[in-house]
C-alpha cells in the first residue's frame, strides 16, 4: 500500500495558528486547534490514490469516499488518547455553515469556531494549491471565491474589528462586511 500525499496540512496548520493568535482562541485550546490542523487529512489514507490523482470528474461512488475521508480522520485521531481531544475538530474540516458540507451535514452554531477557522484555511490552501483536475488559483482569487462563498463563515471576528480574512501570506486582516 502506497501512502497518499498530502501537501498542505502544514500550511493549514499554519494559517490556523496565526488567525487563533489573532482573535484570542486560548493557548491550550489553540494547541489543540493546531494539531487538529495538522493532522486534519490523516483520512486520505482510506481513500484510494487512484481517486486523488483522477483526472477527470469523480463518479458518484468516488466522490462518496472523497467525503469519508474526514470520518476516516476522525476515527484514526479518536483512536489514540493523545489525539482524542482532538478528533471531532479534524473530522468536521469540511463541514459549512449552512450544512452543505460532509460528512456530518452539520450547519450554525454545530459547526464550532475552530471547525469554522479550519474549514476556511483548509478551503484557501486547496484553491491555491495545483490538483490533478485543475490549476491553482492565484492567492487574490481564492481570497475572493472565499468572499463569496455565504458557507464559509469568513466573519469570524465581528465582535473585533470587522469580519476577519485569510490571505496569502498567511496574516489576518481585518476587512469591512462587503469590502476588501
Amino acid at each position: 500500500m502506497r501512502l497518499v500525499e498530502v501537501d498542505e496540512p502544514a500550511e493549514v496548520g499554519a494559517r490556523l495558528d496565526r488567525l487563533a493568535r489573532e482573535i484570542s482562541i486560548s493557548n491550550s485550546k489553540l494547541a489543540k486547534d493546531a494539531i487538529a490542523a495538522y493532522l486534519h487529512d490523516v483520512g486520505r489514507v482510506g481513500v484510494s490514490n487512484r481517486i486523488w490523482a483522477k483526472t477527470g470528474a469523480l463518479s458518484t461512488a468516488e466522490w462518496e469516499q472523497v467525503h469519508l475521508h474526514p470520518y476516516h480522520s476522525e476515527r484514526v485521531l479518536a483512536s489514540t488518547a493523545a489525539f482524542k481531544p482532538m478528533a471531532r475538530i479534524a473530522g468536521m474540516h469540511h463541514e459549512r455553515i449552512d450544512g452543505s458540507g460532509y460528512y456530518r451535514g452539520c450547519r450554525g452554531k454545530d459547526v464550532d469556531i475552530a471547525t469554522r477557522v479550519l474549514a476556511c484555511a483548509d478551503a484557501f490552501e486547496a484553491m491555491t494549491q495545483r490538483r490533478p483536475h485543475r490549476a491553482a488559483m492565484e492567492p487574490g482569487q481564492a481570497r475572493d471565491a472565499l468572499l463569496g462563498e455565504a458557507r464559509f463563515d469568513i466573519a469570524l471576528g465581528r465582535n473585533r474589528n470587522g469580519p476577519l480574512l485569510l490571505f496569502p501570506t498567511a496574516r489576518v486582516a481585518r476587512v469591512m462586511v462587503g469590502r476588501v
